[in-house]
């Protein structure tokens, strides 16, 4: 299978209040062998930059097992990214029922979760992948993406990879 059917395709983003229309593809970039540095078997991101500033993306890593992807997962935290090169701290959100993941996170950086944030991460591990989705708009003042349009991208995001799994075991 190859590690893009697991990222979310440009044309099933959701609006994320930063206009979406004329979205940019930013960064493509992607590894079938090993990389010593995160000990992946393959890894793959997308980013899109919208209208008005702000940035979509979303990067898969597989690993060899689940212990592996665990260890990955607790190690690099991006609560601890942000807490030591942000000024706010990052507030963790509840993670949404009805998600596939066997552990994750969800941060918003720079604002409020009930009124919008500047940064939103998800980190997720799904058995032995795990995910990371990003929006972020340090370039526009005022634009912050409200949780509920972020949790949209982060379903999406789900599914993409538990179906993309399933086609993997089958």
């Amino acid at each position: 299978m190859e590690p893009d059917a697991l990222i979310v395709s440009k044309a099933q983003l959701p609006d994320i209040g930063c206009g979406t229309t004329g979205l940019a593809n930013l960064r493509n970039a992607s590894s079938d062998g090993k990389e010593e540095r995160r000990g992946t078997t393959w890894w793959s991101m997308r980013s899109w930059r919208a209208d008005r500033g702000c940035e979509i993306s979303m990067a898969v890593f597989s690993y060899s097992g689940t212990g592996e992807a665990e260890e990955y997962f607790s190690r690099s935290s991006p609560r601890a990214v942000y807490s030591a090169s942000w000024p706010e701290e990052p507030v963790e959100v509840s993670v949404p029922s009805g998600l596939d993941n066997d552990r994750s996170q969800i941060l918003c950086v720079g604002g409020n979760p009930h009124s919008g944030c500047s940064i939103w991460i998800y980190w997720a591990r799904y058995r032995d992948i795990l995910i990371n989705v990003e929006v972020f708009n340090l370039a526009t003042q005022g634009i912050r993406v409200d949780q509920e349009t972020f949790l949209d991208l982060v379903r999406r995001a789900n599914a993409r990879v538990v179906d993309g799994q399933a086609t993997r075991r089958s």
